[in-house]
């Protein structure tokens, strides 16, 4: 008895929740938009049109002046890189339910990198697209194949990145040394912590943002082995060279 009484109250009590639920909730409604591509230095109508490349074929001057207005400008005769912002979808988003709804209408943008390769003739020999979730890997492939110049850490290297709070960005440094990195936030002493290179797990990257058109940059989370005062994760912005810096730096520190 006492267990059909307690049941039949938790039926009513969610019954009852519903309508609040609703009136508080936060309503996401995706939606198509017409696209719009943004390159290093502004908008590009009409997009981005790489079918010209062809492997085996095509030279290395032409891909780097024909993608010009998305070249990272990340120079090494055996790589073009390319990053632009993407957006053909929309979100609107309520808050409030039925006669209390606020919110408004913003885009996805996502960021898209190319990667073209070439042998010691300046000649395509492969063409790779892929979104920002994947760039770590990718960069850290190339960097193993590759094999480009080490870092010279005869003095620490300082990448100025961006690390997201709650509601806005705080400004972090982040030192690589031999040996160990640290990371210290602005005005925060008590938020900086120093790791050794073997106790940075991976990085993951984000792909989508909404209303945010800056290809130069990448959202990505670092993954600690360790705890720190900030956590086993940060997620930062950076930018894509200092990406790249960060991955042949783990490359040569691991070994």
């Amino acid at each position: 008895m006492l267990r059909t009484t307690v049941t039949r109250y938790s039926i009513l009590l969610l019954v009852a929740m519903v309508p609040v639920l609703f009136l508080t909730s936060c309503i996401i409604v995706p939606h198509p938009m017409t696209r719009r591509v943004v390159g290093m230095n502004g908008p590009i109508k009409g997009g981005i049109d790489f079918k010209f490349i062809v492997a085996g074929t095509t030279r290395a001057d032409e891909v780097r002046e024909k993608l010009k207005d998305v070249d990272t400008g990340f120079e090494h005769e055996r790589l073009f890189w390319a990053r632009w912002c993407d957006s053909h979808t929309g979100i609107t988003g309520g808050v409030g339910g039925y006669g209390a709804a606020a919110g408004g209408t913003g885009r996805l943008w996502g960021v898209r990198n190319l990667f073209v390769r070439f042998d010691e003739r300046g000649i395509v020999t492969s063409v790779r697209e892929f979104k920002d979730g994947e760039l770590y890997a990718v960069v850290t492939r190339w960097v193993k194949e590759a094999d480009p110049p080490a870092l010279d850490l005869s003095s620490p290297v300082s990448l100025m990145v961006r690390s997201h709070g709650w509601q806005h960005y705080n400004n972090v440094t982040i030192l690589l040394s031999d040996g160990e990195l640290s990371f210290t936030e602005d005005n925060k002493p008590a938020r900086s912590f120093t790791v050794k290179p073997v106790q940075v797990r991976s990085l993951e990257g984000s792909w989508a943002r909404e209303n945010d058109i800056e290809p130069r940059l990448t959202s990505q989370t670092i993954h600690f082995s360790t705890n720190t005062v900030v956590g086993s994760k940060l997620t930062i912005d950076m930018s894509a060279l200092d990406l790249m810096d960060f991955a042949i730096y783990l490359r040569d520190q691991r070994k």
